[in-house]
């Protein structure tokens, strides 16, 4: 891993290419992160170069490089490493593959569907596969809110389906159901239904995973049956699932699992309250910002605090029968703000 202190940018933009390569391929070089923002926004002569000398580079020192990457990412929006990570995408390790595609998660760039539709449906690495699968949901998102063309939504879409009806093993078609999610498609509810009754806990998340994304209340009953359930994976599911359907009658349920024995637990519930609101969720958030001294735990619940706040105030402005173009634009301009 790096250094948790990060360089000024205009440090690493003093190191070269040339000694940036020399770096990489050098065994003994520690790969500081003056090194590793050198690699943001690479692109033309740069990128080609580096995609020369990929496969020269220790397969360890490649999987740590694509790890600190994606945790560089995360931590600073004004860097980007999609470049990187798309050239890994064809790496002959199955691993680097996955932390490639798990680091493009937010990637709107259409050239990778069908880089992740052959991955989904050709390689040989079953958990390679479903993380295809995983990154193709981001695109079905994309599809349902318009961003990207109809015709290729539908073969995402349609090759989804077919995962679905296929022997694949159960790890991918999980993968698959929780990306289909997402979609409109008609057959996509009855896929969750038989995910939910077929008396497996894995399953049974993904299908819970799926309810969440698909912004349809028709689930909220079957949702808030499950935010009590005796497995830690299907109530971490289903709290996530409540508070992406804000489903104000799973309050109660989330109020107690934010003393659930389970560490992830608890905060999918605290962000699943701030999203559901409620006067009990902001007093019961904050008196336990005040009992936490996890350093994490503190920064996620002051996180969760100001997301109630928004939602409150979305909310105030639709008593106050905003259109919807008003209330996105007033979003809009919050986020431009902060």
């Amino acid at each position: 891993m790096t250094d948790d202190v990060s360089p000024n940018q205009s440090e690493s933009a003093e190191i070269s290419f040339a000694e940036l390569v020399d770096a990489l391929l050098d065994q003994d070089t520690f790969l500081s992160p003056r090194y590793l923002f050198r690699l943001s926004d690479l692109e033309g002569d740069e990128l080609f170069k580096l995609r020369e000398i990929w496969l020269q580079i220790s397969t360890q020192r490649r999987l740590r490089l694509l790890e600190d990457l994606e945790i560089f990412a995360e931590s600073n929006s004004l860097m980007s490493f999609d470049a990187v990570c798309q050239l890994a995408l064809t790496d002959p390790d199955s691993t680097v593959r996955q932390i490639a595609m798990r680091a493009l998660w937010d990637c709107d760039d259409s050239a990778l569907i069908p880089i992740f539709l052959d991955i989904l449906e050709n390689d040989e690495t079953p958990s390679a596969q479903a993380q295809a699968a995983s990154g193709l949901g981001h695109f079905v998102y994309l599809g349902e809110l318009g961003k990207i063309k109809t015709d290729i939504l539908e073969t995402i879409v349609d090759s989804l389906i077919m995962v679905m009806d296929s022997e694949m093993s159960p790890h991918i078609r999980r993968s698959v159901l929780e990306s289909l999610g997402y979609s409109g498609h008609p057959k996509v509810p009855n896929l969750i239904e038989d995910a939910y009754d077929y008396g497996d806990e894995e399953w049974l998340s993904s299908a819970l995973a799926a309810m969440g994304r698909s912004a349809d209340e028709q689930w909220n009953p079957l949702i808030i049956d499950k935010l009590d359930h005796s497995d830690v994976k299907v109530r971490l599911e289903a709290a996530r699932a409540a508070g992406e359907l804000a489903i104000l009658d799973a309050n109660p349920n989330l109020l107690h699992l934010l003393y659930d024995h389970d560490d992830e637990v608890r905060m999918a519930a605290v962000w699943a309250l701030s999203e559901v609101g409620g006067n009990e969720a902001r007093d019961r958030l904050d008196a336990l910002l005040e009992e936490t001294e996890d350093e994490d735990e503190i920064e996620h619940i002051e996180n969760a605090l100001d997301n109630l706040v928004f939602n409150q105030e979305l909310q105030d402005f639709k008593i106050m029968d905003f259109s919807e173009a008003d209330l996105d634009n007033m979003a809009n301009n919050i986020s431009e703000e902060e």
